[in-house]
């Protein structure tokens, strides 16, 4: 078998099985806490996941296409595109989680939707660190099936250990940022551990 096919082997089971236990956690999750909330708390989850992720695109801007791109083609440059497209999409994620704020303000909901979904905004900002573009460009996808299974274990486990009522709906996102900052923060680990520092540029410069 030839190195080339040895490594698609390997990239597609490690996503393949990332995916199935992440969904199988995912699945669980939305179980437990569809019964321990009831229909109407459950529902207010799913109206702030849902407003959240419309800003979430503006984060990307399809930054990390590029991403990908830039470093399957230049391994040797990988740190510059680095520094750069984390800078961009941080400075994306502050400006969007304020023009969130500002929207929540003008709609028209409760009080606790309100804090529910501006809580979920806080995921903007490890999103906007996430380096699963960068391994993928490398063609490491070992670690981006890892990061993924952590931020699913972590997130369920915390559920299944915290969550016991509907009154504590106001800790649920705090949990699914705890997920997201550990897969955040486990793929920086690995590219400064095996590639370098990572440095944020201002005033931006070209990533091409």
């Amino acid at each position: 078998m030839s190195e080339t096919i040895k490594r698609v082997t390997k990239n597609l089971l490690s996503l393949s099985g990332a995916q199935i236990l992440s969904q199988m956690v995912s699945f669980a999750v939305i179980v437990y806490l569809a019964r321990t909330l009831g229909v109407a708390n459950f529902g207010k989850i799913g109206f702030a996941q849902a407003f959240v992720l419309y800003f979430s695109l503006g984060v990307n801007l399809g930054l990390t296409v590029v991403g990908v791109r830039s470093v399957a083609r230049q391994k040797n440059e990988m740190e510059r595109y680095t520094s750069h497209i984390l800078t961009l999409r941080l400075s994306l994620a502050v400006l969007f989680f304020f023009l969130l704020g500002v929207t929540v303000i003008l709609i028209p909901q409760s009080p606790e939707v309100k804090y529910l979904i501006m809580l979920y905004g806080l995921s903007l900002f490890p999103s906007a660190l996430l380096l699963d573009w960068l391994f993928q460009g490398l063609e490491k996808m070992e670690f981006m099936g890892i990061a993924r299974i952590m931020d699913k274990l972590l997130y369920g486990g915390l559920i299944f250990l915290v969550v016991r009522s509907s009154q504590q709906l106001l800790v649920i996102p705090f949990l699914w940022l705890a997920g997201s900052l550990l897969a955040s923060g486990f793929l920086l680990y690995i590219f400064v551990r095996r590639f370098g520092t990572i440095s944020l540029i201002f005033p931006f410069g070209s990533i091409s």
